[in-house]
């Protein structure tokens, strides 16, 4: 055992050798190291949070282009051009809009019109067909509500026909509250007793 113990040999030898000093190195390694299933579920939870963050940054970037939609739907434009490339001078309002709010301080549009996909920037036509018909069922929901909750209301339609034969058709929905149709009621009656006094 005293051999063993002197200098230049047996354990102390393997003590100072470059052997021993990398499997000590490997086992506190092994020790500090988290378990497999520790490893994959902090990977997992990564995963999960670079999703939800790409999730939240789609839906930051679709309220944007759906409030330009909403924009253009109370003015009378149109959305769509014959040439919608971006070297053409006479683009539609709908991707002028959109390329006007990334110029001018929109951080969440202009770093996905510089960075998205050219299949998923959310500006085609059938993007905007598809985001006019959602608001449009919205609309019909909200109107439907308020004459439901109204009790009374009327519809006026005015239909036209268009320069390609389609045929176009505006619908005006009035309501009225309980107060309006008492009023309404009671100017009725007076007119009919107009009426009869003649």
């Amino acid at each position: 055992m005293e051999k063993a113990l002197e200098k230049g040999r047996g354990i102390r030898k393997h003590n100072d050798s470059q052997g021993h000093a990398c499997a000590e190195k490997a086992y506190r390694m092994f020790l500090q190291a988290k378990a497999v299933n520790t490893q994959l579920s902090h990977e997992k939870e990564r995963e999960v949070s670079h999703r939800q963050e790409a999730v939240s940054r789609n839906r930051q970037i679709l309220q944007r282009i759906f409030n330009v939609v909403r924009f253009i739907a109370r003015l009378p434009l149109t959305f769509c051009s014959h040439d919608e490339t971006q070297q053409s001078l006479n683009r539609d309002v709908f991707r002028e809009l959109v390329s006007y709010l990334a110029e001018n301080g929109d951080e969440v549009l202009a770093e996905h019109l510089s960075n998205a996909a050219a299949n998923a920037t959310y500006l085609g036509p059938c993007m905007q067909i598809e985001m006019i018909a959602i608001i449009g069922a919205e609309v019909q929901r909200e109107v439907a509500r308020r004459a439901s909750d109204a009790g009374m209301f009327t519809v006026m339609m005015d239909e036209t026909t268009d320069v390609s034969q389609k045929e176009q058709v505006a619908v005006y929905v009035d309501t009225f509250t309980k107060l309006a149709a008492a009023v309404t009621t009671v100017r009725s009656k007076t007119l009919v007793g107009a009426r009869g006094h003649r």
